[in-house]
């Protein structure tokens, strides 16, 4: 649906900006799934108006997104595909580093609703407080959730091409 965003400026030129993605909701903070040819893994399913799963990991198991996004992305549990998250605390407090595995994509630099759910996992799970920044390599994302429950992301913009005339 329609979404506010708010463009960041600083002396006149943009810098950010700041977008609504509605209310996102933890559908399961515990789910055990089983993975063919893997152990079973623990994850939080969060619903960003599109379906994730986050893994909270130990640092060094960050690049297994590599086995564990395809798995997870087309496990039996989400007949439509999920979107999956694998996420460290730190460095620092209030922030969570993460590799993003997005359905249909494979490994993506950053995203939005998966920033997202890693914050509301997160927060929902006790394992943080929002607002949260989460570190992605494509840049750092925070998100925060205003009194009436809706999920704000925050965080740098560029022009990636020039527009065509």
């Amino acid at each position: 649906g329609t979404r506010a965003v708010e463009l960041l400026r600083r002396g006149g030129e943009v810098f950010g900006a700041r977008a609504s993605l509605g209310a996102a909701r933890v559908v399961e903070r515990d789910a055990e799934l089983a993975l063919q040819g893997a152990a079973s893994v623990r994850g939080v399913i969060v619903d960003v108006s599109n379906p994730h799963c986050v893994l909270f990991v130990a640092r060094e198991e960050l690049a297994r997104i590599a086995l564990l996004g395809p798995l997870l992305a087309r496990h039996p549990r989400f007949p439509a595909g999920t979107n999956v998250e694998l996420a460290t605390p730190g460095p620092g407090p209030a922030r969570f580093t993460a590799r993003v595995f997005e359905r249909g994509v494979g490994e993506t630099a950053a995203c939005g609703t998966g920033a997202a759910a890693i914050a509301v996992a997160a927060a929902e799970t006790g394992r943080g407080a929002l607002p949260l920044s989460i570190v992605l390599p494509g840049g750092v994302l925070e998100v925060d959730r205003d009194a009436h429950g809706e999920i704000w992301l925050t965080g740098p913009v560029a022009v990636a091409s020039e527009p065509r005339a």
